[in-house]
């Protein structure tokens, strides 16, 4: 009994430290991208008049395809470092382009979005949005990720494994910018 005890107060101490030593932000395979939580226009709320499977991702309504929307060349020009090949997201519109020692650059680009859905972001976010201007009709900065939104079309690219210095923030505003008439 006092050892079965022993065992099940060390196998539940055992879980509070792993649970408490996972990482708080989602890592590149997980989409980094708060712009999931933001519902397209077009999806119904529910899964029966979407036509969407339970548990299954959202139906794309992105108009462009987010591995040719920006080349990689202009991508390694703009982040300074060499990245691998395009590649797509599951069952999302966006794409990856690794560097395992400088960090993954992920393309989400084209997602229908009204400006309410856009503005909703916030929710999710809190106050660790920055407001930018001069790009697209609205965008911000979390972290050293960009949102923006031209028309109702949105674009956001994520630089991982950065910090937001000002380096990086005019990488970012750079990308946005060359972005936003492809969204058209």
């Amino acid at each position: 009994m006092q050892k079965s005890r022993r065992m099940l107060v060390g196998m539940a101490a055992g879980f509070a430290l792993l649970a408490c030593s996972q990482r708080s932000e989602p890592t590149p395979e997980q989409a980094a991208d708060v712009a999931n939580f933001v519902r397209p226009a077009g999806d119904a709320p529910s899964a029966s008049s979407s036509g969407a499977q339970p548990g299954s991702p959202p139906r794309s309504t992105s108009n462009v395809d987010p591995c040719t929307f920006f080349t990689k060349a202009e991508l390694e020009s703009a982040v300074g470092y060499p990245l691998g090949p395009a590649k797509p997201g599951r069952g999302e519109p966006s794409c990856r382009f690794p560097n395992p020692t400088r960090g993954t650059v992920t393309v989400r680009a084209g997602d229908l979005v009204t400006p309410a859905q856009f503005d909703s972001l916030k929710l999710y976010t809190g106050t660790d949005l920055e407001p930018v201007s001069g790009v697209g009709d609205k965008a911000f900065l979390l972290g050293a990720r960009i949102y923006v939104l031209s028309g109702n079309r949105q674009l956001m690219v994520n630089l991982d494994k950065h910090d937001l210095t000002p380096e990086v923030r005019a990488t970012l505003m750079s990308l946005g910018k060359l972005g936003v008439p492809r969204l058209k």
